[in-house]
């Protein structure tokens, strides 16, 4: 899979947001960065052991926690979520640098689409409403029947 991504993006990839954030997940995100420039990994859950030693060029953090940079607290998603539509959120500031790589991706996502690179994530639909994220819901994620689908209740 890695080397379909790379193929498909020019191995043009300098950051990446990891979303699942599991052990393989997170080995296969940091695999997929492009190759000879400094990268960044951000993760939703706890970084995986070992997951900072793959790559010594690539900064890797965790969105769950505060991190600390220059002394300042930093919360990686927020830094790069709103600067990289160019707005200034205090105390992160704006990154011209997530600007610049936000909107270079997304001049290739239509042609990703188009070729069938990029494809949805396949949805789960359940019927019933909220009422039944307790009872169906929770008992298919903990039968493990969860895998890479968007999981949706219908109301």
């Amino acid at each position: 899979m890695i080397q379909k991504v790379k193929a498909a993006t020019g191995d043009s990839i300098r950051t990446v947001i990891d979303t699942i954030s599991e052990k393989e997940t997170q080995f296969t995100a940091i695999k997929a960065l492009a190759e000879g420039v400094p990268g960044r990994l951000l993760v939703i859950l706890p970084l995986v052991e070992g997951i900072s030693d793959v790559r010594k060029d690539v900064e890797v953090e965790c969105s769950s926690y505060l991190s600390h940079k220059n002394d300042e607290p930093t919360f990686f998603a927020v830094t790069i979520i709103f600067s990289a539509y160019g707005f200034q959120f205090k105390p992160f500031g704006l990154n011209d640098d997530d600007r610049r790589e936000l909107s270079a991706f997304l001049q290739k996502v239509p042609d990703l689409v188009k070729d069938g690179k990029l494809k949805p994530t396949p949805i789960k639909k359940f019927e019933g409403g909220l009422e039944n994220v307790y009872g169906v819901g929770y008992k298919y994620l903990a039968d493990g029947k969860v895998s890479a689908e968007k999981v949706v209740f219908a109301v």
